[in-house]
């Protein structure tokens, strides 16, 4: 299987969450920050001609400064996403255990920039719309 012969077809949401977890000033006096959590999960499903793969992003905001173990008090919100990329090509189904892992660079591209741009287009219609969130990580 070559990735040079593989395109991205379509892209489809199936679950959507958002959690606002406090009360917070739409302008801020303290300053803040963001997580991007981001996850294929393993299942894959696949045939000669096509490829669906599965995908969990969550972007968290805190308030506060950054830390390496942020406290869940500090949360201000979380926005959860699953969804779903399909591609065409060419496939070999046994060579997918491999492939897959070998090439991962190549479907998390596509994956995180859908996933900004559905997160982005979420947060532009609540009190988060000034949050910029990176196309990839």
């Amino acid at each position: 299987m070559d990735v040079t012969k593989i395109q991205l077809e379509s892209a489809y949401v199936i679950k959507t969450e958002f959690e606002d977890c406090k009360v917070v000033n739409p302008e801020p006096t303290s300053s803040g920050y963001i997580r991007i959590f981001f996850t294929r999960k393993l299942d894959a499903e696949a045939n000669d001609t096509r490829l669906e793969l599965f995908f969990i992003g969550e972007v968290v905001a805190y308030q506060g400064e950054e830390t390496d173990a942020p406290d869940d008090s500090d949360r201000i919100f979380s926005y959860k996403i699953e969804f779903v990329l399909n591609y065409s090509g060419e496939f070999i189904e046994d060579e997918l255990t491999s492939f897959l892992p070998d090439n991962e660079w190549f479907f998390k591209k596509d994956a995180n920039i859908f996933f900004s741009q559905k997160a982005m287009n979420f947060l532009s219609n609540t009190k988060y719309k000034n949050i910029d969130l990176p196309l990839q990580q």
